[in-house]
């Protein structure tokens, strides 16, 4: 029992020196970890040191270097300064003399066109006052002849008329003898069947009579024949003087076709393809890049209208003038003159078109809808419109369009527009108010339409539909 209490107290000793070795080896490794850790912390305190010194030398000589540079960089700037001001005061000397020079250029370039337009203004009165006196002269000479056949046409129609009077006359004359003649013959007649018994004699003197008056009679109707074909002789004068009237007349007011060749050229930027204005004057083929619907002129007549792209773009309408214009007559004209075109047309779709002719102060057109559009003045309320009854655009339709001006002289007739349809004049003329402007240009507006055009400038080989001898001065006109 007490060896093993021993042993316990052995045991707990034994523990208990373990246990002062295990804090004793426990504070010493504590210590030596402490000194090194010490140790390690000066030795990087040490080394930051180095690494910090050395990297505020290394700065100190870049800075020293960016100083100079800055101080390098500066001289330079102010050098440049004053080369730049010296550069500057050279150049405005330059800009001084160059001026200088070109003032005296455009002075002499002024002096000679002057003294050319004054050459020209000269020439140019020259002519005009030569081309003046030699009109003055034919209108005189024009004058004067017509004045002389309306004389002498006049003279023949007074003396017809005369010897005419003195016929008929003579007829009336002829007339009333025989109108006695046949009187007497049935009072004789009578006479004879009362007293045929008792008056034979009487009878045979009067049947001598009545043949001496039968052979009279028929003097007379060889006389009348005679005067008849006389008459007849003279109708034919007259008729031929009444024809020959007609005909002058027909000279005068019957309107003469005047060519000028023409075709397609003027595309209104009013009216764009889309904001690019991609189909223009100068880019009048090919389609439009955006998508939308627009003309496309194929060529000098022809006219191509593309459709939109579907779901892409819209179709446009365009506005459209030939090269051309037409000039109203301002000289002396003793005939009436007229120009026309056609166009045929092919439609590619549903939308309102127009053409006839315009100018700066109005238009005047032909619809699809049927009707005559005419505005005199531009952007007016004046704008009238004309029904024509019965009337549509059909496709591969041929519609032309005329404009006609009377002869100067004649001032009761007025210049008037009409329209054709397959050959055909349509509805009534149109009057052209006097404050129109002295031409028309040939004008369409088109959408989803196409055309062909014939504008008269080959009509041996591509004649009009419409024939244009026998159209006359125009008598109907819209109110």
């Amino acid at each position: 029992m007490k060896k093993c209490m021993d042993k316990e107290v052995d045991n707990d000793k034994n523990l208990s020196n373990i246990q002062d070795s295990f804090d004793q080896k426990i504070k010493l490794f504590q210590k030596e970890i402490t000194n090194k850790l010490e140790q390690k912390y000066k030795e990087n305190c040490s080394s930051l040191e180095l690494k910090i010194q050395k990297i505020e030398e290394e700065n100190k000589e870049k800075i020293t270097t960016l100083e100079q540079m800055i101080s390098d960089l500066e001289k330079i700037i102010h050098q440049k300064d004053e080369k730049i001001n010296s550069l500057e005061g050279e150049i405005k000397q330059k800009i001084s003399e160059i001026e200088l020079d070109h003032y005296k250029h455009l002075k002499d370039i002024q002096d000679k066109y002057d003294q050319k337009t004054e050459q020209f203004q000269n020439e140019i009165k020259q002519i005009k006052t030569e081309n003046e006196a030699n009109i003055k002269a034919i209108k005189q000479k024009n004058k004067e002849k017509y004045q002389q056949l309306e004389t002498e046409n006049k003279n023949r129609i007074e003396n017809l008329e005369g010897i005419i009077k003195e016929k008929e006359v003579k007829i009336a004359s002829l007339e009333e003898d025989i109108t006695r003649t046949d009187q007497l013959i049935q009072t004789l007649e009578t006479r004879v069947n009362r007293n045929e018994n008792a008056h034979l004699n009487d009878i045979k003197m009067l049947a001598n009579n009545i043949l001496e008056k039968g052979e009279k009679i028929n003097s007379l109707d060889i006389q009348r024949e005679k005067a008849v074909e006389i008459n007849n002789t003279q109708n034919k004068k007259i008729d031929k003087i009444i024809n020959d009237q007609k005909n002058l007349i027909n000279f005068v007011f019957k309107p003469k076709y005047t060519q000028i060749k023409n075709k397609w050229k003027y595309i209104d930027r009013r009216f764009k393809c889309c904001e690019d204005n991609c189909i223009n004057t100068n880019t009048p083929t090919g389609k439009c890049k955006n998508g939308n619907g627009f003309i496309e002129i194929i060529n000098d007549t022809d006219i191509k209208y593309n459709k939109c792209i579907e779901g892409k773009g819209e179709n446009k309408k365009a506005e459209l003038d030939s090269e051309n214009k037409l000039n109203k007559p301002k000289n002396y004209c003793i005939s009436s003159s007229f120009y026309y075109y056609e166009i045929k047309i092919k439609k590619e779709g549903i939308d309102h078109s127009t053409f006839g002719f315009r100018n700066t102060k109005g238009y005047i057109v032909l619809g699809n809808d049927g009707c005559i559009w005419y505005s005199p003045v531009p952007l007016s309320k004046e704008k009238v419109s004309f029904k024509i009854p019965s009337f549509s655009w059909n496709d591969g339709d041929i519609l032309g369009c005329g404009v006609v001006f009377p002869p100067t002289k004649i001032l009761e007739k007025h210049p008037y527009v009409f329209f054709t349809q397959n050959g055909n004049q349509i509805g009534k003329a149109v009057l052209l108010k006097e404050e129109s402007d002295d031409y028309y240009q040939l004008y369409a507006n088109l959408n989803c339409l196409s055309i062909k055009t014939n504008f008269g400038n080959d009509l041996d080989a591509k004649p009009f539909c419409f024939d244009i001898s026998k159209h006359l001065f125009a008598e109907e006109f819209y109110n």
